[in-house]
């Protein structure tokens, strides 16, 4: 895979004139993704994306490196002081004043078409079943590859707007193999991702209505590892990728690195949607 070195070269987000064309997003959360992978594994279409996005190798999750914690986060674009799920056990999250993403969206723009594909029944009974959704998908058992089944139908089928991925093998290759970009296991899991990626773009250029759309995807992870797990707050856990690809996207470093609540500002401009203080959303 090419490797793209970080530099500390500043990147401002003009965006390009996006026209007529209608704006639309999908995030793929990535479950246990390190960034050194990239490097070790064969991943001919993230080097396709990384080419003309604006990315990070260093975007930091939130500091318990937990599922739940992280996965919360990257929907609801909040730190877990505020949505109350610092662990998987979600005993009282505060989704009420907090919520997915989908929800704020519909708030302002509720003909949008919101699809949700989940792969981990925590998550999606505790935050996603509660949103703004209008196609629901999720599946427990050889999730990954029954989800992107499902998705690739719907990108055909249906008028989407807004679709949030979840996928969780690479996690689970981890903990049973070791978090290890060196691994095979761990290298061919990301290999497979990185096939289903591409897929994804097929399937998006393929649309009819590919030409008057504006895709943007976001992709980034709740947590990295070491060893056969994580839930530290050191630099091995913490330090994710983070790669924002579409025509808006200036490509390059994104300088100073990100953090997991940029993602939900980030999708919501490209949105043409003004975040409401009232949300109390922590990103930029």
């Amino acid at each position: 895979s090419a490797f793209l070195e970080l530099d500390t070269g500043a990147t401002g987000d003009t965006g390009e004139p996006r026209g007529d064309r209608t704006p639309k997003v999908l995030t793929v959360m990535i479950d246990g993704w390190k960034p050194e992978v990239i490097a070790t594994a064969q991943t001919p279409t993230l080097d396709r994306m990384l080419a003309t996005a604006a990315y990070s190798l260093v975007a930091r999750v939130e500091d318990t490196t937990i599922s739940g914690s992280g996965q919360t986060t990257f929907l609801t674009g909040v730190h877990r002081d505020k949505h109350q799920v610092p662990d998987n056990a979600f005993s009282s999250p505060n989704m009420a004043d907090y919520p997915h993403h989908f929800t704020r969206i519909k708030e302002v723009h509720p003909e949008l078409m919101t699809a949700s594909y989940h792969t981990w029944s925590s998550i999606y009974e505790n935050v996603v079943a509660d949103a703004d959704v209008d196609e629901f998908e999720n599946y427990y058992t050889d999730g990954d590859a029954v989800m992107m089944v499902r998705l690739l139908d719907d990108l055909v089928e249906l008028e989407l707007d807004v679709v949030s991925l979840m996928l969780s093998d690479l996690d689970v290759s981890g903990h049973t193999y070791g978090f290890d970009e060196n691994a095979s296991t761990y290298i061919a899991e990301m290999e497979d991702i990185d096939s289903q990626l591409g897929l994804i773009l097929d399937a998006i250029e393929a649309r009819e209505t590919w030409a008057d759309e504006d895709w943007m995807i976001i992709l980034s992870t709740d947590h990295a590892g070491s060893d056969y797990g994580h839930g530290y707050n050191i630099p091995e856990h913490r330090l994710v990728p983070l790669i924002v690809y579409g025509d808006r996207a200036e490509p390059g470093v994104i300088w100073p690195a990100p953090d997991a609540v940029d993602i939900v500002p980030t999708l919501l401009d490209h949105l043409g949607i003004d975040a409401d203080p009232s949300w109390g959303l922590d990103g930029r």
